[in-house]
């Protein structure tokens, strides 16, 4: 089995395009880890949206079958063209996949570095597709281990101690 994300963020990929896959994201959920997403590769995965990011992670043993569906599938939902999505969306796999879902869940890839809200929407996520049945052993364990991660990052370094989000940012 290989873990793969496919996502983008604000890094690279405008907000106005952001909100749309993000107001896309249930219906993409549904159809990319029902019952015959096996059929097309997807064991397992969890879907992260957010104003500010779009990750889809899943877990597949047939790799490029599995992307070029998860690819079509954003395409027809989203109304976006597959050149669009293949220039916006990066695809990422193995260790890779594991170093960037523990920096999102820490807030180290937020528009404001820290940012505390992260976590509670990588939680949010996770606790979703726990509940409806789409993780595998290998998802849950990533997922457990970077939440773990963001708490320790949190409370053992200065980016907890403001709880800081893009709101209380602005603010100031």
């Amino acid at each position: 089995m290989e873990l793969v994300l496919i996502g983008a963020s604000h890094h690279n990929l405008s907000l106005a395009k952001l909100e749309l896959l993000e107001r896309e994201a249930s219906v993409m959920r549904t159809r990319l880890f029902n019952s015959s997403s096996i059929d097309h590769g997807i064991n397992g995965g969890v879907l992260i949206s957010t104003c500010n990011r779009f990750e889809i992670y899943f877990d597949t043993d047939k790799f490029h079958s599995t992307v070029e569906h998860v690819i079509e599938v954003i395409g027809d939902v989203s109304g976006l063209k597959e050149t669009e999505i293949n220039q916006a969306l990066q695809v990422s796999s193995g260790m890779a996949v594991v170093q960037h879902l523990f920096a999102v869940a820490a807030g180290l890839e937020s528009m404001i570095i820290g940012e505390a809200e992260i976590a509670g929407q990588v939680r949010s996520s996770f606790k979703l597709a726990q509940k409806e049945m789409s993780t595998t052993p290998h998802l849950e364990q990533l997922f457990q281990r970077a939440l773990a991660n963001s708490k320790v990052v949190t409370h053992s370094t200065g980016l907890g101690a403001a709880g800081r989000s893009i709101a209380d940012v602005g603010l100031t």
